[in-house]
């Protein structure tokens, strides 16, 4: 019994200490990844747009692109064209028996050209009609200095991803692979007095086509621009479409064409749902936080302090 009892106070000190140092490593590491994130936790906590954005209302918004050409342009030259393309971007209903001459650019893509550099320049000129008038506001004292320039600054961090994203360049109206398809198909149809040789008289038509999908985001483009005949076109005077070539032009405007009509559509129904939800806060006495879209006080909010107790505490009184 001694000798057990001597080899059990000798041992059982070194065991507990033993069966401790996993713990307290593990708090060591629990501590050290604390300190890493917390910068990250409080670049969160800084931010009041929510998980992944989701409560932002970014100020450079897409609005209106010019209604789809396609339809307008199979009427008109879709029996021009070769049946590759004719029936993968046409409906039947659409062709015409009497079909326009393919001898310069048609009016329809003219015009939704225009309007759309015009769309994407829009978000472009608004951010910096807004950027001017909150410097003015600085420069005046107007206002809370620092919140003036978190907006500047904010509106700064917007402008240039929305440039990268849709291409754009200063040199361009809108995305640069359009303005580069743009440019080169009318050159080609300028040459049109020039022999068409082995490209057929179905190339400018199909060219035509193509540049209306393009417009349209149409997702046919990418695979019929490299397979269809297509005019001889030199290369754009723009700078930055040097090395690109008409396939390669027209399936990159269709991309960034079909991302700006998504975003357009999905801001459109962003703004219709939060109308709709402030109609219905506000008919039950809630008004909206200027600020803030998602955010609604009660009609005698004033009445009530603005209390921080912990549900603990509420569950107990």
């Amino acid at each position: 019994m001694a000798v057990a009892g001597t080899v059990g106070s000798g041992t059982a000190p070194a065991a507990d200490t033993a069966a401790r140092w996993p713990s307290f490593f593990e708090s060591l590491l629990t501590i050290a990844a604390i300190v890493a994130l917390f910068p990250a936790f409080e670049r969160l906590a800084a931010s009041d747009t929510g998980r992944d954005g989701r409560f932002s209302d970014t100020a450079l918004v897409i609005g209106g692109l010019p209604e789809r050409v396609l339809p307008g342009l199979c009427a008109t030259h879709g029996l021009l064209a070769e049946p590759l393309v004719r029936d993968r971007l046409c409906r039947r209903s659409e062709l015409r028996g009497s079909q326009a001459r393919v001898d310069a650019m048609p009016p329809a893509l003219v015009d939704a050209f225009a309007q759309a550099g015009r769309a994407f320049q829009r978000p472009l000129v608004d951010a910096q009609k807004r950027r001017t008038e909150l410097r003015l506001q600085q420069r005046e004292g107007l206002g809370d200095l620092l919140a003036l320039g978190d907006a500047i600054e904010s509106i700064d961090a917007d402008v240039q991803p929305y440039v990268e994203r849709y291409a754009l360049s200063p040199n361009a109206a809108g995305p640069l692979p359009l303005a580069c398809s743009f440019t080169m198909i009318s050159a080609a149809l300028a040459r049109l007095g020039t022999p068409v040789g082995e490209r057929g008289d179905s190339a400018p038509a199909n060219a035509l086509l193509l540049l209306g999908a393009a417009l349209d985001g149409h997702g046919a483009t990418h695979a019929l621009s490299a397979a269809a005949l297509l005019p001889g076109a030199p290369r754009a005077g723009e700078r930055g479409c040097e090395r690109l070539g008409l396939p390669a032009a027209l399936s990159g405007a269709a991309t960034l064409m079909a991302d700006a009509r998504e975003a357009q559509m999905h801001a459109t129904k962003n703004a219709a749902m939060r109308d709709l939800l402030r109609t219905a806060m506000e008919a039950q006495g809630f008004t909206v936080y200027p600020a803030e879209w998602w955010h609604f006080d009660y009609k005698d909010w004033r009445q009530y302090r603005i209390l921080d107790i912990p549900f603990e505490t509420l569950e107990h009184e």
